[in-house]
């Protein structure tokens, strides 16, 4: 969770200031409640934080962190997870204006996510793929996917621990 700065006066006159030192806090889901997890993960910087985008930036199948900041440079944060959970990104691509598919979802067994652009805080943005984790000796699944215009396709047995681009043919013009 990233939190922004507070002004003295009237902004953007006023001196923009953090005066009561909010930090940054990292939330893990433990079961169904969140654990503050920012000591152990080092998220605790008190700078004027505006938005938190998500994304695999090293292609190692996790997600990482980028927390921009008003006040000085972005900072990276890139997921250390086990190395034994088998995982999976999908990006999916179309021929008209929507190239990245935005809209579509994708579900794998009971797992489902949304194709979203933009929108994770203030001047931040989520990278407009679908990131899957597996129990430990999954080694294939098989993808349903609902494209923006109604269209279903089916891709059976992807492997995982790969990122992989799908792209709709049938989808040459706007919908």
């Amino acid at each position: 969770m990233a939190h922004g700065f507070h002004t003295q006066g009237e902004f953007p006159f006023g001196q923009p200031s953090n005066a009561d030192k909010q930090r940054n806090i990292i939330l893990a889901n433990a079961q169904g409640r969140f654990v503050d997890m920012t000591d152990q993960y080092g998220g605790a910087a008190t700078g004027w934080s505006r938005s938190v985008a998500v994304g695999d930036l090293n292609r190692d199948g996790f997600s990482d962190l980028v927390v921009t900041n008003a006040d000085g440079q972005p900072a990276v944060y890139l997921n250390g997870c086990h190395s034994d959970i088998p995982t999976l990104t999908v990006s999916l691509r179309m021929g008209n204006a929507n190239t990245h598919a935005v809209g579509a979802i994708v579900r794998v067994g009971e797992q489902m996510r949304h194709i979203m652009a933009g929108g994770t805080g203030l001047y931040g943005s989520a990278v407009p793929e679908a990131m899957f984790a597996f129990p430990p000796g999954t080694e294939t699944v098989d993808l349903d996917i609902l494209w923006p215009g109604g269209r279903r396709t089916t891709e059976a047995g992807i492997p995982v621990n790969s990122y992989v681009i799908l792209s709709d043919s049938r989808s040459g013009s706007d919908e």
